[in-house]
């Protein structure tokens, strides 16, 4: 897919629309409900977290798309408790030293971590493209139209 990343309606409706250009009104927002029950706590909390922050964007269609978003937070999580416990470095088997596997399963993850926050309009740079509804500014032209 090329060029820029469609907005959903939600934003859309939240920005204005100074161009005029029609477009698909919002889906009624049913949330994402409860956690599933085979998340692991800190992935639950994760959940929580996100939809107490997010909830005016997510849709019961989300789930599936936070789930990962949470249950990688929670292998993130899980690999920085190893590496604080085992150090970012360790020695193989013939005596070498070479960088931690769960210092790369960190590194993944908050590679990972990002792209779904930007996918959930979550970091500073995605928000500042979403600003409050612009107001309707009437063009003291149009009634020389009707003339």
């Amino acid at each position: 897919m090329k060029g820029r990343k469609p907005k959903p309606a939600e934003l859309k409706v939240l920005m204005g629309n100074p161009g005029k250009r029609p477009f698909n009104p919002p889906v009624k927002m049913d949330g994402v409900g409860k956690p599933p029950d085979d998340l692991t706590e800190a992935a639950k909390e994760k959940w929580l977290e996100t939809v107490d922050e997010l909830g005016l964007w997510l849709k019961k269609s989300d789930r599936s798309a936070l789930r990962l978003f949470c249950e990688i937070w929670a292998e993130m999580l899980n690999a920085q408790k190893n590496v604080v416990e085992n150090g970012s470095m360790v020695l193989t088997p013939n005596g070498m030293v070479q960088k931690s596997p769960w210092l790369t399963k960190v590194e993944q993850s908050r590679v990972e971590l990002r792209k779904w926050l930007e996918t959930f309009y979550a970091t500073p740079t995605a928000r500042a493209r979403v600003s409050e509804a612009a107001p309707e500014v009437k063009n003291p032209f149009s009634a020389l139209d009707r003339a």
